[in-house]
């Protein structure tokens, strides 16, 4: 029986090989869409099963005997250990009890290898570093599971904590364990609250081991709850051995008050026919009865302490067992049955059946996760890149025709509301005006200058700085005007449904391209006239002694009346102009003033309406450019995600068609090595407890 194994592992490998391409493929493909819940789930289910594929492997191309050793905390898993590798392992597998699997085999030097769920690992020779690095892991998980609860979530490490450990492989020198080639498989505690993937990782290494080993204490051997997962083990394993733990230390106290020997150490099989007669329930006494479940009490700490004593060193005090046999003989029964049992015609048998059917299973579920969900997932991963595509389309379309389309007719209603608005702004901006000129009037009597001069040079000033005032005044207007809502408005009735299509933010749009808009100063320089004959004038002795009239009177004080350029000293003002004069040619000026204010008010308004309108303008035509490179390059890349996902979606109709063959290949290569490989009846898809069916 031994020489199919070399044939199975070729036989599966090329069985394997076609579907482990496709499942890589698959995975990393789905892996880009990591923020698709769909798409994550399948990545993670594709790639456990790709897992169970490579533990199949490892399995058969190795040839290892995988034991694993279950029980409650504080059973003796560690101290049994020692005993069967004949090595001092405590020390790696008394680690903190954190929640994951361990494995102990031969090695020429220690190595211990850490793998976390991210896929991770890291590698050392030193166990004081790998403890104090799982005791700061402890204390992560801790916080991590903690948080998860007070959310209200199942804690899954994949997504919580992707660098929780999930597995550690230890090897070290074990004579016994390089001799049988028996690689022992730790496991957490059972009912300890940190075992989350427990699922998962039991069904892992179950299509490893050959066998599995309970270690309970006879304290434990008799409370329900320590054998409610027990059943669960003779569903998942084919063989099972229990192991009850005793401490022949214990002392009872005796009738006399001494205290004497308990009855673990004074007739323990008293106490195995109690819990066989008491406790034991239906299924594992059908299990005992069919062969399928060996019960073993041994003392392991005195059995460690001989295995691990130098040879032919004395046994200090002997240890009774069951049925006439010592400690010892009843450690080595137990041993002696598990070797015979790993190496048995029986135990190869069922190595390849049981490998043949978890290939089988493996296969059909890869099978039934790519044709199912796989395919789910991949429609709606192509059906969302063709929407998205079309919608990209159809953004362009719209964009194309914004750039053809006239902005300019739909901010012309914004005309008139910016005259408004400047004037209703410009109420300070006159007030300002009118004390400029009665200051330039103020100085001008307090000057020798001439009237020319006052109206050509000293009021020019006062006039343009009004001008500028008003600038500003027409440019916020303008720009609260064609910024406001009305004016967005009456913009996006040019195109509304395009400017929909495309999602434009018009009115930012709008602002931010006014936002660069300065005032636009407007119209030409003022040019003020005031005729003399408006300015009246007090008669000097001169002019009565010469007889002059109103007319020749103010050509003497101030020159002709087309250019009144004639200086007049600040005295001649004080004494011939006075108060009257003062006001009646303030009166003139503010008088033009109005007019003068009234004029670059409307001139300002319309400026700055005609500059705002070109910047919101301009800013539109710049956003719908880069609207039309966006959507553009929006097309090609939604084509190339349509490309993409529709090569996933035929990669996972690959991988479904190629597992389901490779599956169909499984029972050929069962025919041809002897062994049934299908399922036995009864069998559910995926689900580990069915395979282990002894009925099969």
């Amino acid at each position: 029986m031994a020489r199919l194994i070399p044939r199975l592992s070729a036989r599966l490998d090329e069985r394997f090989s076609p579907v482990l391409s496709s499942l890589d493929e698959s995975v990393s493909g789905l892996r880009g869409f990591g923020s698709d819940a769909g798409a994550r789930s399948l990545a993670d289910g594709l790639s456990n099963l790709r897992g169970d594929v490579e533990t199949l492997r490892a399995k058969v191309a190795a040839q290892h005997s995988y034991v694993l050793l279950f029980g409650p905390l504080k059973s003796g898993k560690s101290t049994l250990m020692n005993a069967l590798s004949g090595a001092y392992v405590s020390e790696v597998t008394s680690l903190p009890a954190y929640p994951c699997m361990v494995y102990v085999g031969h090695g020429d030097r220690v190595e211990v290898v850490t793998t976390r769920w991210d896929g991770s690992t890291e590698r050392t020779g030193d166990l004081d570093s790998i403890r104090s690095s799982l005791a700061l892991a402890h204390g992560e998980l801790a916080r991590a599971i903690r948080e998860a609860e007070n959310r209200g979530d199942e804690f899954e490490p994949a997504v919580h904590l992707p660098r929780a450990i999930r597995r550690i492989d230890v090897r070290l020198p074990a004579p016994e364990l390089r001799e049988s080639g028996t690689m022992l498989v730790d496991t957490p505690g059972l009912y300890t609250k940190m075992r989350f993937g427990y699922d998962h990782l039991t069904r892992e290494f179950k299509l490893a081991s050959a066998s599995a080993i309970f270690v309970v204490k006879t304290d434990n051997l008799f409370l329900e709850q320590v054998f409610a997962e027990f059943e669960d083990l003779l569903r998942l394993f084919t063989r099972i051995f229990l192991v009850v733990n005793l401490d022949t230390n214990k002392r009872d106290l005796e009738p006399g008050g001494q205290l004497g020997p308990s009855l673990e150490r004074r007739d323990p099989g008293q106490i195995l026919a109690a819990f066989e007669d008491l406790a034991m329930s239906p299924t594992l006494r059908r299990a005992r009865d069919e062969g399928r479940l060996s019960i073993y009490p041994i003392d392991l700490l005195h059995a460690a302490s001989a295995r691990l004593r130098e040879a032919g060193a004395p046994v200090v005090e002997p240890v009774p067992g069951i049925d006439g046999l010592s400690g010892a003989e009843a450690f080595e029964r137990f041993r002696a049955d598990l070797s015979s049992y790993l190496n048995s015609h029986e135990a190869m048998h069922l190595f390849v059946r049981d490998t043949l059917r978890q290939s089988r299973r493996v296969l059909d579920g890869v099978s039934g996760l790519a044709s199912g969900e796989g395919r789910r997932v991949a429609d709606a991963l192509v059906g969302d890149a063709e929407a998205e595509h079309r919608r990209w389309v159809a953004r362009a379309d719209a964009a194309g025709r914004l750039r053809l389309a006239s902005f300019e007719g739909g901010l012309e209603p914004s005309r008139e509301p910016v005259l408004e608005a400047t004037r209703e702004a410009s109420t300070d901006a006159r007030r300002r005006a009118g004390e400029r000129v009665d200051e330039v009037l103020d100085r001008w009597f307090e000057s020798d200058r001439s009237l020319a001069q006052l109206l050509d040079e000293d009021l020019a000033p006062a006039l343009d700085a009004c001008r500028e005032d008003l600038s500003w005044v027409a440019r916020d207007a303008a720009r609260t005007v064609v910024g406001g809502e009305s004016a967005v408005a009456s913009l996006l009735g040019v195109a509304a449904a395009d400017f929909a299509t495309v999602e434009m933010p018009l009115a930012d749009v709008v602002r931010e391209g006014l936002a660069a808009t300065p005032p636009i100063p407007s119209g030409k320089s003022a040019i003020v006239s005031v005729p003399t004959g408006l300015v009246p004038v007090r008669r000097s002795l001169f002019d009565w002694l010469l007889l002059r009239g109103p007319v020749r009177m103010r050509r003497a004080l101030f020159g002709p009346e087309e250019a009144p350029r004639k200086p007049v000293p600040v005295v001649v003002k004080q004494r011939r102009l006075g108060v009257a004069a003062r006001s009646a040619l303030g009166s003139a000026l503010h008088v033009r003033l109005d007019r003068f204010f009234a004029d670059a008010l409307s001139q300002s308004a319309i400026s700055a309406f005609g500059a705002s309108a070109t910047d919101a303008v301009a800013a539109v035509r710049a956003a719908v450019d880069r609207e039309v490179d966006r959507a553009a390059s929006g097309v090609e890349t939604s084509r190339a995600a349509i490309a993409s996902r529709t090569a996933l979606r035929d990669g996972i109709a690959g991988l479904a068609g190629r597992s389901g063959e490779a599956a169909s290949g499984i029972e050929d290569l069962a025919s041809e090595m002897g062994v049934p490989a299908a399922p036995p009846a009864g069998f559910a898809g995926t689900t580990p407890a069915a395979d282990g069916d002894p009925a099969a």
